[in-house]
């Protein structure tokens, strides 16, 4: 319980920049002092390794929160009845939770779908770099922002409208 609370503390406390320039810029140290070797990282996997860790963080309080807001009373109705600890989370509290954890795990992948812009500080080759290369290649900015910026949209959008229809259901 310790390690997982500083784990979320220390990551959805700290700016996912900085963590990303962590990873990156100092795992090739702590792989040399640690295991005597030294190695090149790819700022793709870094930058996948970051950021589903910062996500990580964020997931595990939304779902700590959507179990702990199920009222005390199903707990106790399922132990009259008989389930066990992992039968009550199964059949009762999980299947309540996960209808209050949907727009807010939503929320997070939305963000998370935009955060990955950060990445293109560590080289990572995403949507914002690509847009800013073929900016700076054809000296004209306005049109491959716009397309990032469309782009980013249709992601975004399709995410919420399937999102708005899976709550409906």
């Amino acid at each position: 319980r310790a390690i997982a609370t500083v784990y979320v503390e220390v990551f959805r406390g700290t700016p996912m920049m900085l963590q990303i320039m962590i990873f990156y810029l100092c795992g090739p140290i702590f792989t040399r002092v640690l295991f005597g070797f030294v190695y090149t990282p790819n700022p793709f996997i870094v930058g996948i390794f970051a950021v589903s860790i910062n996500s990580g963080a964020y997931t595990t309080e939304l779902f700590r929160s959507a179990i702990q807001s199920i009222d005390k009373g199903q707990w106790e109705a399922a132990q009259t009845i008989g389930l066990d600890y992992f039968q009550t989370m199964r059949y009762v509290i999980l299947p309540q939770a996960l209808k209050r954890i949907l727009p807010p795990f939503v929320n997070e992948f939305i963000v998370l779908i935009k955060d990955s812009s950060l990445l293109s500080t560590i080289g990572a080759v995403e949507l914002l770099q690509t847009a800013t290369v073929i900016g700076g290649q054809y000296y004209n900015y306005l049109i491959p922002l716009s397309l990032a910026t469309v782009m980013y949209l249709v992601m975004t959008l399709t995410i919420s409208h399937f999102a708005k229809k899976l709550e409906r259901r």
